[in-house]
């Protein structure tokens, strides 16, 4: 088991440049953040410039997939930004996760400003690192 505080955070809709910001019941180990939240919501919310977003995460229980919703300033990413990993029907837009490893969310072609939130009520899922 990960070692670490755990806190309920805030949301912050809008963190600052270059920076991110957890919402809901998480847990902060020395190499990842996992949400422990029940039936509750927890997100991460990215703000950047960039052309893409990639980030590595994971579930405790490797599986089983599941979903985590992700939209750019309160919107569904558009089809021309979808990165290979993410999966878009109707208005919305998601990862669909399991075992540890790279996910591709944003591919555009030209860096711009964003704000980036991924989000699931799903119990431990867990985030390593991103890169945009």
């Amino acid at each position: 088991a990960e070692s670490g505080n755990t806190a309920v955070y805030r949301p912050m809709p809008d963190p600052p440049q270059n920076s991110y910001a957890l919402s809901g019941k998480w847990r902060r180990g020395q190499f990842s953040a996992t949400h422990m939240g029940d039936e509750a919501e927890g997100a991460l919310t990215i703000s950047f410039t960039g052309a893409g977003l990639f980030i590595i995460l994971s579930s405790a229980n490797e599986r089983s997939k599941y979903r985590l919703e992700v939209t750019q300033d309160g919107r569904p990413i558009a089809a021309g930004e979808c990165g290979a990993d993410l999966i878009s029907v109707g208005d919305s837009t998601f990862l669909e996760y399991d075992f540890p490893r790279l996910y591709r969310v944003i591919e555009g072609s030209e860096p711009k400003k964003r704000t980036i939130k991924l989000s699931s009520s799903a119990k431990f899922w867990r985030v390593y690192s991103y890169s945009f």
